[in-house]
């Protein structure tokens, strides 16, 4: 995510995944955390670099495009009626229904979170004041597809 803070110390209490293996396409992957500590500072004013900064930047565009090629070739081969690429002995490769598979499952991840607790220190801040404590305690985050 590249933001302005970096990870001190974090700390999962439980994790449990549930997937329903049958309904591996249709029905949500489960992750759940429970009693999850998180503690961040600011980033080294010396990390933040421009140039480092642009190809970052530049580096997320090209995985989008390439992300959104690949969806491309997907849709291609489904109306052309192929599910791959033809390999060398002439057989149907399954990568096309595997990419889409896991699209399927990673578009379908559900993640519980119980019990977080997210503080933010700053012992030394860079205008020179007195040091920055700040924390969030939250009793459940459920993240999920807007379809689900």
């Amino acid at each position: 995510l590249n933001l302005p803070f970096q990870l001190k110390f974090g700390e999962i209490g439980d994790l449990k995944i549930s997937v329903s293996w049958n309904f591996l396409g249709s029905r949500p992957v489960v992750v759940e955390l429970h009693r999850l500590f998180i503690l961040l500072g600011p980033k080294p004013i010396a990390d933040w670099k421009e140039d480092e900064e642009k190809r970052r930047v530049h580096l997320h565009r090209q995985k989008r495009i390439d992300h959104i090629d690949l969806l491309l070739f997907d849709l291609q081969a489904e109306k052309g009626g192929t599910a791959g690429i033809p390999t060398a002995s002439g057989e149907q490769s399954s990568q096309g229904f595997v990419s889409r598979m896991v699209t399927r499952i990673a578009d379908n991840v559900e993640v519980h979170l119980h019990d977080l607790h997210v503080r933010l220190e700053d012992q030394d801040p860079a205008s020179g004041g007195p040091p920055f404590y700040m924390g969030v305690q939250l009793p459940t985050v459920r993240v999920q597809t807007a379809s689900a």
